[in-house]
């Protein structure tokens, strides 16, 4: 009879220890056992999972920045906007991972296993991605993976944010074929300048996941020190160099910014797809501090 209580304690207390809390949008959910089998509907996240050295059994169609696609291998369940759930339900995944673009598919995909919702705030996504990345890493039992990356993104952080002091203006923009948007210090770009320190131009329209409608005009009279480019198309197949073309303009070139070759394509599908992702998060800290030392603006 000892023994059996002995036994009963061991499990209940191993079950207790092993207890984590994921934050997620819809709550804290309590996760009791590492999953064996994910299906994941999110580039963020599932760039999360493979920096902490996890194959997911389910990826979406497409998936994007092109070093992700070649490193997780798992069986196509859908898109981010429309799962098939007959793909889904047949690798009989133990959780369900959602995120952002995904979100609204709770309802549908939460009918074949347990579901959390990972959309992160977006009021700094730099801290957040640290977040997520330490709690998926305790729940996958990869805590020291997830240190270790840590540390990594804080060390490439200080070395930009070192590298950023007294470099002026900031204009981060959104290239979607002809079309301009703003992001100021309110959208996800908001922590280049939070967590950087870079001086981001800003509108008094608060801005949305697509930025503030703006114009070559507008490039032109905020005369910026540094212009940061998003290019949509590129990061969803396209090519880099229609961005480069419609930023050939004097409207852009004649600013202080053009005219000292301050201006920095960001790898698109790192910033605008895989967005919370930890690798997607060092590309673009290395790009930002190496054109910032490269084109000091001070």
């Amino acid at each position: 009879m000892r023994l059996a209580l002995t036994i009963a304690l061991s499990t209940l207390l191993s079950v207790h220890a092993f207890a984590a809390s994921l934050d997620t949008a819809r709550g804290k959910v309590e996760i009791t056992e590492a999953p064996k089998t994910v299906a994941v509907y999110d580039i963020g996240v599932l760039d999360t999972l493979d920096a902490l050295g996890i194959q997911a059994a389910g990826i979406p169609e497409n998936v994007k920045p092109q070093f992700l696609a070649e490193k997780q291998q798992g069986k196509t369940i859908g898109t981010l906007f429309e799962p098939n759930l007959e793909a889904l339900a047949s690798i009989q995944p133990e959780i369900i991972m959602i995120a952002a673009r995904s979100a609204k598919q709770y309802d549908s995909v939460s009918r074949i296993a347990k579901t959390v919702d990972l959309t992160l705030e977006n009021k700094n996504l730099y801290q957040e991605t640290l977040n997520r990345l330490t709690q998926l890493g305790t729940i996958f039992h990869q805590e020291e993976q997830a240190k270790q990356w840590v540390e990594k993104l804080n060390q490439l952080k200080t070395e930009a944010s070192e590298a950023a002091k007294g470099q002026g203006k900031v204009l981060a923009v959104l290239v979607n074929g002809p079309k301009l948007s703003l992001y100021g210090a309110d959208s996800r770009l908001g922590w280049i300048q939070s967590t950087l320190g870079l001086q981001l131009i800003d509108k008094e329209k608060v801005g949305n996941a697509h930025g503030n409608p703006i114009s070559f005009e507008f490039i032109a009279q905020s005369n910026p020190d540094w212009i940061f480019v998003i290019d949509r198309s590129a990061a969803i197949g396209g090519d880099l160099e229609a961005a480069q073309s419609v930023f050939n303009t004097p409207l852009v070139q004649n600013t202080k910014a053009g005219k000292s070759g301050r201006i920095l394509y960001l790898s698109p599908a790192e910033i605008y797809i895989d967005i919370g992702g930890p690798q997607a998060l060092e590309k673009t800290l290395i790009d930002i501090r190496d054109a910032l030392r490269a084109h000091p603006a001070n």
